[in-house]
């Protein structure tokens, strides 16, 4: 999955992020693809969240939302 991030960035945004919650890693996804052109299908940019999610997200109930 970081592949996808680092065509365009390094994953220091990623991890300068780690501990939002999956609610705000889909909003950054979406930014990403909405305003900086990143091109993605639903299919990819929810696994992604997914990913996100799963690895740079704070443990459950400390998550910003």
């Amino acid at each position: 999955m970081a592949a996808y991030c680092t065509m365009c960035h390094s994953l220091r945004p990623v991890v300068t992020h780690a501990g939002l919650g999956r609610d705000l890693w889909a909003d950054e996804v979406r930014k990403m693809r909405e305003h900086y052109g990143c091109v993605l299908d639903e299919d990819t940019a929810g696994r992604i969240v997914g990913y996100l999610q799963a690895h740079y997200a704070a443990p459950e109930g400390l998550a910003a939302r």
